[in-house]
Parts: C-alpha cells; sequence; structure tokens
C-alpha cells in the first residue's frame, strides 16, 4: 500500500479513529527506538508521565489527548537525542 493509499484511508476514518491511530504510530515508534538504544547499550532518561493515563480512561478530552501526544512527542525527543548524542 503506498502512503498516499495509506493517507485515504486515514482521512476517511472518524477523530476518535484518528487519535487512536496518532497515538499507537507513536508507541510503535518508541517501541522502535526503545529496540535500538537498548541493542547498542544507549540510556536515555525515561519519562513518566500521568498523562498518558488520561487515555485509558474511555472519556479523554482533547486536553488529555493533546496532553499525551505532547508526552509521547517528548519521549521520542528524549530517545533521539541519546541516540544521536552516542553516534555522532
Amino acid at each position: 500500500m503506498t502512503f498516499d493509499e495509506v493517507l485515504i484511508n486515514y482521512k476517511n476514518m472518524s477523530i476518535s479513529d484518528k487519535k487512536n491511530a496518532n497515538i499507537e504510530d507513536l508507541k510503535f515508534m518508541i517501541a522502535f527506538l526503545e529496540k535500538i538504544c537498548s541493542d547498542r547499550n544507549i540510556e536515555y532518561r525515561h519519562i513518566k508521565s500521568n498523562e498518558i493515563l488520561d487515555l485509558n480512561q474511555g472519556n479523554e478530552s482533547e486536553d488529555d489527548y493533546l496532553e499525551a501526544l505532547y508526552v509521547y512527542i517528548n519521549v521520542l525527543k528524549e530517545m533521539l537525542g541519546a541516540y544521536l548524542n552516542k553516534t555522532v
């Protein structure tokens, strides 16, 4: 499936499904980077936040979603920074 086809499918999703897809994609990227860092013995600061737990309550607000998104993005930034620090 091409990216254009994936994007068409994404555009046809409900807002709720788009939110879930975004969060799941971020989780996948974090897991991928965790594996790379683990395999290369790269240490990074683990960011933990209760903001991501709000998404598990089933009645999350737009604010809850945006806060969780912000946490996941910053986890990725931290991991990428650690990786680049070690490899560059």
